[in-house]
């Protein structure tokens, strides 16, 4: 049996899905609201009279107390409950919190609390604590036990006045606290609902009716902003004979006189922008906050760096009331590296940087003054967002001109997209990585209609997405198709999957694939990344040079590299997929320095979460560089083949020494640190036979076979013995050989006999015992 109890709002009880039969009678009622909202104590038999029959003879009380509590319990049905709903003793009665029940009020506390990650405490920057934010207010219908009252019991009638103050306060705080995060995050319509529900509660509150009329303001609705002010003050007057505070009619006068658009200098809108709704929030989040003056987008170079800090300019220049009042302006530094160059050996006086933000900014030189301060004089009272773009070419001046900049002008806030950190104290940093996409097996979690499914599929990875709508654009009857090309224009959306995959969601990179569906179909343009990383490129006259490949993206930031980085950048390619600083360290020499300096430029990407090795921090390269570093080396044919030894040793030494724990009570551990390596693992073993490392083989195979036994992949472990045991086979003339064939048949053998294969199992075995038999 379970019982639901609603008392957020109009009193509900439910006894499995049915209105609770004689929960009508008033004292019943009131009977289980308070034990049930009390639950956390026991409630004596004298405090239950004294609320609910105040005006009775003791004696009378107590039998009419009786007499309530069993018309209680037959109506919650409480003697066939397991456990029972209360807990009766002759002094106390308690509402049992282990009985199958839900309450409101329990609910409504608990997402209060925050998520597991901040519980008791919540963060407003995070998902999931708003997540229970908004789950919590949606449980308020109304007032705690509205309409309910007893007229015969000040005593009861005060404690729901007590509880209806306590959660409405709670929900005020609540609804502030979800306003305020959306209108961080630019979500101004959104923002604007949740105050509205604050002022149904509390109507005269001049803070929310503020908020309300700054975010109508935000989204242009000048007049219903201006209408909400003559809202407050009518409200006012009404219900507390006062006039509205003076900074509440500095907002209307400063509503009225705005001007329709603010000043802005920015690119048009990119076409093809999808999704990046996190990263957007984020964004306002940070420009929303004065203090944090200087917001750096990093990332690898066709990342959409560019894309999201125009479109974030262009969101926040659209406000109709907002902080940069003298306007939004985009700043390109792309090129002004060579002009830097050349005015070392020129005798003039303007500097290429210092020109391009007065131009940006429609800002003229004259007099004497050296234009940098001439800049520096007419940002001082400004109150602008500069949005600086491909900062990495001059990273140095330009970090010198903005220290100047930040400490003479006080209300200049900057957008910087760069592949480097600039390494300012005053730096906040938002990472972009690639497009989210599909990873192998996630089509088939799609369900539903074949249609019902790719538009779940374009909803849910928003790389899907921009291949979608760059290829309705570039190619006549492009639809994305669940099975094969039936039709001319039907691309298999697992051809746009493995497209996206190969790319790793990179902006640039679908852009640059989708270019090519004017003559390739989308298996086609699959089966040509694989084969080679130039073919990634594109003839669009309107894409930057830098943009129109790959290559010249990956060409750029290597020129940023000193040797130390590009040697190191190079030789990180032996590894296939997420590895340890222990790991980079012991196969390729280097530093934390040397990693870290890759990470901070864009070309190394440190994963969120350790997953293995007592939490060792992992890293990863972008596969698509993985390949341009792996060229490098491969140009270099010693330091390539030693890279890929020190690889191998690395990672068989690492399957030896978790044989022990394997056997162990921790195999779980064991298990999970090879899983989290098997790319590595399994590279390094081909590497070894392929080598013909006798003692690496020998060495590491018990602790393989055994991890893949027991995760019971036996058609892998039959593959990775038999295709072993075959480089070996033309070298048993040799006895070490011999014998690790030997061994290598005998675990094929029994991975086959595991996968049925009984005649074949039993003939490799066999093979295997006269050998070492010998």
């Amino acid at each position: 049996m379970h019982l639901s109890l609603r008392f957020l709002g109009p009193l509900e009880a439910q006894l499995d899905s049915e209105i609770v039969a004689e929960s009508r009678a008033k004292k019943i009622e009131a009977m289980l609201a308070f034990l049930a909202a009390e639950a956390d104590h026991a409630q004596r038999r004298e405090r239950l009279v004294g609320l609910l029959f105040p005006d009775l003879p003791e004696e009378q009380a107590r039998t009419n107390l009786r007499q309530t509590l069993t018309r209680l319990r037959r109506a919650i049905g409480d003697q066939a409950a397991d456990p029972p709903f209360l807990l009766i003793t002759r002094e106390s009665t308690q509402f049992n919190l282990a009985s199958n029940h839900d309450l409101d009020l329990t609910a409504f506390e608990q997402l209060l609390g925050g998520c597991s990650l901040h519980h008791p405490e919540r963060e407003l920057g995070c998902e999931a604590c708003i997540e229970n934010l908004a789950q919590a207010v949606s449980l308020y219908r109304g007032p705690f036990l509205e309409g309910f009252f007893l007229e015969d019991s000040a005593e009861f009638e005060g404690w729901v006045l007590v509880k209806r103050e306590q959660y409405q306060a709670e929900m005020l705080l609540a609804l502030q606290q979800l306003a305020t995060c959306y209108e961080r995050r630019g979500a101004y319509a959104q923002a604007a609902d949740y105050v509205r529900r604050q002022l149904v509660i509390e109507p005269w509150q001049e803070e929310a009716h503020q908020t309300l009329m700054r975010l109508l303001a935000y989204q242009g609705k000048r007049a219903a902003a201006l209408q909400q002010y003559r809202v407050l003050e009518s409200t006012l007057r009404e219900e507390l004979g006062v006039a509205p505070l003076p900074e509440t009619s500095a907002l209307r006068d400063r509503i009225r006189a705005a001007e329709e658009t603010r000043p802005a200098r920015l690119p048009q809108h990119g076409s093809s922008f999808v999704g990046r709704e996190p990263e957007l929030a984020l964004l306002h989040e940070h420009l929303n906050a004065p203090q944090r003056r200087l917001v750096t987008v990093t990332g690898p170079g066709g990342s959409g760096k560019t894309a999201l800090a125009v479109e974030t300019g262009w969101h926040v220049a659209s406000q109709f009331l907002g902080p940069f009042y003298h306007g939004v302006f985009f700043v390109p530094l792309a090129g002004i590296g060579a002009k830097l160059s050349n005015l070392e050996t020129s005798a003039s006086v303007f500097d290429p940087l210092v020109t391009a933000v007065a131009e940006a900014i429609d800002f003229s030189f004259s007099g004497p003054r050296e234009p940098r301060e001439q800049l520096l004089r007419y940002l001082q009272d400004k109150s602008m967002l500069l949005i600086f773009d491909n900062v990495e070419d001059v990273i140095d001046p330009t970090r010198t001109l903005l220290i100047a900049i930040l400490k003479r002008a006080q209300n200049i806030q900057f957008l910087v997209t760069s592949r480097e950190r600039l390494g300012l104290i005053e730096e906040w940093v938002l990472e972009l990585d690639g497009l989210p996409y599909p990873s192998n097996g996630e089509l088939e979690s799609v369900g539903g209609s074949p249609l019902a499914g790719l538009e779940e599929l374009s909803a849910r990875y928003e790389a899907i997405a921009l291949f979608e709508n760059l290829g309705k654009r570039l190619a006549p009857g492009f639809g994305l198709t669940d099975s094969g090309e039936r039709n001319q224009g039907d691309c298999p959306v697992s051809a746009v999957q493995r497209i996206t995959q190969l790319v790793q969601g990179l902006p640039l990179g679908i852009e640059l694939a989708a270019s090519w569906l004017r003559i390739l179909n989308c298996a086609e343009i699959a089966t040509e990344i694989e084969n080679s990383l130039d073919f990634l490129n594109s003839t669009m006259h309107d894409l930057p040079q830098r943009h129109r490949s790959l290559r010249a993206v990956f060409n750029s930031s290597w020129q940023l590299l000193n040797e130390e980085e590009q040697q190191a950048l190079c030789r990180l390619s032996v590894f296939h997929g997420p590895f340890t600083r222990q790991a980079a360290t012991a196969v390729t020499g280097a530093s934390v320095q040397t990693l870290g300096a890759l990470v901070d430029r864009s070309l190394l990407r440190r994963l969120e979460r350790p997953q293995v090795e007592s939490g060792a921090v992992r890293y990863e390269i972008l596969e698509v560089l993985r390949q341009y570093a792996a060229e490098k080396l491969a140009a270099e044919p010693a330091e390539a083949e030693e890279m890929r030894r020190r690889h191998a040793r690395y990672y068989l030494d690492f399957l030896q020494a978790n044989l022990a724990v394997l056997q162990g009570s921790e195999q779980h551990a064991a298990l999970a640190a090879i899983s989290n390596n098997l790319k590595e693992i399994r590279a390094a073993w081909q590497n070894a036979f392929e080598r013909q490392d006798v003692d690496g083989l020998t060495e590491s195979m018990k602790a393989l076979g055994l991890f893949y036994y027991m995760r019971s992949w036996f058609t892998e472990g039959a593959d990775v013995f038999r295709r072993a045991a075959q480089a070996f086979e033309p070298l048993r003339a040799d006895p070490h050989a011999n014998t690790l064939w030997a061994k290598l048949c005998a675990r094929q053998g029994w991975f086959s006999f595991l996968l049925g294969q009984q005649h074949e199992g039993r003939a490799l075995l066999e093979q295997s015992i006269a050998v070492l038999r010998e």
